[in-house]
């Protein structure tokens, strides 16, 4: 069973232009989070991303989901889905589950 995201935890920005496209999830508290089992989802084209083991976020803390040319990969905020783009520049959704 995935877990359903608690209300203080929410998608703040995407930024789908560039070689470096990312989500970045933040929590807005009252306390930590962790994120394993939990999954993103780019609605157009129907990709997902699932968050691995360790990865955990305190109250005002956030990590970005990376992807594109240039993706950022430095675990533990910044964290690698693919080299190719995920982000549909045209309109697309995130959704966190």
């Amino acid at each position: 069973m995935t877990p359903t995201p608690t209300p203080h935890v929410f998608i703040r920005a995407i930024q789908y232009a560039g070689q470096d496209e990312y989500v970045e999830i933040y929590n807005a508290g009252p306390g930590s989070q962790s994120f394993y089992g939990w999954k993103l989802q780019s609605v157009v084209g129907d990709q997902w991303y699932t968050f691995p083991w360790g990865i955990g976020l305190d109250a005002g803390s956030w990590v970005r989901v990376h992807s594109g040319p240039a993706a950022l990969d430095a675990p533990p905020l910044h964290l690698k889905w693919s080299s190719g783009y995920i982000w549909n520049n045209e309109g697309d959704e995130a959704r966190l589950f």
